[in-house]
């Protein structure tokens, strides 16, 4: 393995993923944009049913996604085949029956929920519509997880982050414009879904692995599987809970419409989430071969450069949304939405710390830490519920987020804790300070200069801001000498992958190093 290696096998599947990101997150957001012009009640409906939606196809999986993920990965390399078809195929059946079960279920007793809990009967029709894709959104999820095993990202980045969103926008568009409203949108989203899992079956079963013609007779190693795998199911369900338990309370305490606002911001916040997902990627699998190589000094070197990279990367985005929070709801959805800019800066300073947290969180995947995941998430989730139940009634949609980033921020420093006590690695250390100047400076100096000019709420006008301040940032982290050696490689692998050159840049960079 050369020095490069796993910056590059890193760096390489995140280009892959933040393509894929870009591309959702730009769709995603015509989506929602869609849907909230149609109010910001029948947005909050929609939102809600989504919500129980992804709670039960989370439950479903039982945190096997994760366990194949691990374990076929194991065995492709060790070529035992048999135990790959077997861990795909029992996880499948397992995780099917389970989430078929729950969509019935939810169908049964959607009157219940929207009524008795809820209070809107509105929202039992887009319940029983969601309710259909729970079965296919489940299965989909499981054979993401074998296109990463055999490193052909692009399968999932296509079905998911294309496919999907691409569908789902075109589809909204024609059954919001044929005056089918919300229920239009949550046929879209079930509909996307299903096109979505169709792709990435025929996929894997043709050119990665198929485990419906191939005769390899199925090794089931359960006991394993399931020990490894539980654990993180109640990971995902906290986290992804912990984003919905405060869309949950503002239904049950607050109207639809403070949902609907909520959700303007919430996907906003999340775009931190952007950049750590696609670098992440494929974290795990390079931070698994150097420990099992026991090579400490590029296992130290991985997880302090990808951190400083999240860092680096977030801390302008998280400047944008606190200083420019009024300006991009009121861009992007409207003066009826304008009132959640507090709700956004809450979120977006607890997604930053979690965000930056991610690679400790990792690391102890890496030492087979799940239970270790669980217990943190767990309390993050419980310490959600008590800030929710006190806030929400008081503070409305600020209280909710302000209960998300408590609990958001407790959970990140625990996972630091824990992963610095395993390793002694501590990856918060110079330039850190440096880097955090560089961005009030830039953030102070865009914030005047955009104010001095008094540019309208407009798109072009959001995009330059962004492209002023990221000049800004780019300009004083040199002048700070905030960029390494290491962050000069992982910048030509970018181009190198990418078949760019930018001598100058890299040149200009060398000077200030």
């Amino acid at each position: 393995m050369s020095n490069e290696k796993p910056l590059e096998t890193i760096t390489i599947g995140a280009g892959i993923v933040f393509l894929g990101l870009i591309i959702s997150k730009i769709l995603g957001f015509f989506y929602r944009l869609i849907v909230a012009r149609i109010g910001t009640e029948e947005f909050g409906l929609l939102s809600l049913g989504l919500v129980i939606y992804g709670v039960f196809v989370v439950i479903s999986m039982l945190g096997l996604n994760e366990g194949v993920l691990r374990y076929v990965s194991y065995y492709r390399e060790k070529k035992e085949f048999s135990k790959v078809k077997g861990t795909l195929v029992y996880s499948l059946k397992l995780t099917s029956l389970i989430s078929i079960i729950f969509a019935i279920l939810i169908f049964i007793f959607s009157d219940f929920i929207s009524i008795k809990i809820f209070h809107d009967q509105r929202l039992s029709v887009i319940l029983k519509i969601v309710s259909l894709a729970i079965p296919f959104d489940v299965f989909r999820n499981i054979l993401y997880e074998v296109a990463k095993a055999y490193k052909k990202i692009q399968y999932m980045v296509i079905s998911k982050n294309i496919v999907e969103n691409l569908t789902k926008v075109i589809l909204t568009s024609i059954f919001v414009y044929l005056g089918f409203g919300v229920i239009g949108a949550a046929w879209a989203y079930s509909l996307a879904i299903l096109a979505s899992f169709l792709l990435i079956f025929f996929n894997i079963e043709k050119s990665v692995f198929s485990f419906v013609k191939n005769k390899i007779t199925s090794v089931y190693n359960k006991k394993q599987l399931l020990s490894y795998s539980i654990p993180l199911l109640f990971y995902y369900a906290v986290i992804l809970a912990i984003s919905w338990i405060d869309t949950l309370f503002l239904g049950i305490f607050k109207t639809a419409s403070d949902v609907g606002i909520y959700n303007a911001a919430l996907p906003i916040s999340s775009l931190i989430y952007l950049f750590p997902t696609a670098l992440l990627a494929l974290f795990v699998p390079v931070l698994t071969d150097l420990y099992a190589n026991k090579d400490e000094k590029r296992f130290s070197l991985t997880y302090t450069t990808v951190t400083k990279w999240i860092f680096m990367i977030n801390l302008i985005l998280l400047s944008m949304f606190v200083f420019f929070s009024k300006k991009i709801l009121l861009t992007l959805f409207g003066l009826d939405y304008i009132s959640g800019y507090s709700a956004l800066i809450a979120l977006s300073i607890g997604s930053f710390f979690y965000a930056l947290s991610l690679t400790s969180n990792q690391l102890l995947l890496v030492y087979e830490r799940t239970k270790t995941i669980s217990l943190i998430t767990s309390s993050g989730a419980l310490i959600n519920i008590i800030f929710n139940l006190i806030l929400i009634p008081k503070y409305g949609i600020f209280g909710a987020g302000i209960a998300t980033a408590i609990s958001l921020i407790i959970m990140s420093l625990s996972f630091f804790m824990i992963s610095f006590k395993i390793t002694k690695i501590n990856p918060y250390k110079s330039p850190y300070q440096r880097i955090i100047i560089s961005a009030i400076i830039s953030s102070i100096a865009a914030y005047y200069l955009i104010k001095l000019f008094n540019f309208l709420p407009n798109l072009m006008s959001l995009i330059l801001t962004a492209i002023i301040l990221s000049v800004f940032y780019f300009i004083t982290l040199l002048i700070t000498r905030s960029i390494n050696e290491d962050d000069l490689t992982i910048l030509r692998l970018i181009q190198n992958k990418l078949n760019i050159r930018i001598p100058f840049l890299n040149k200009l960079i060398r000077k200030f190093i």
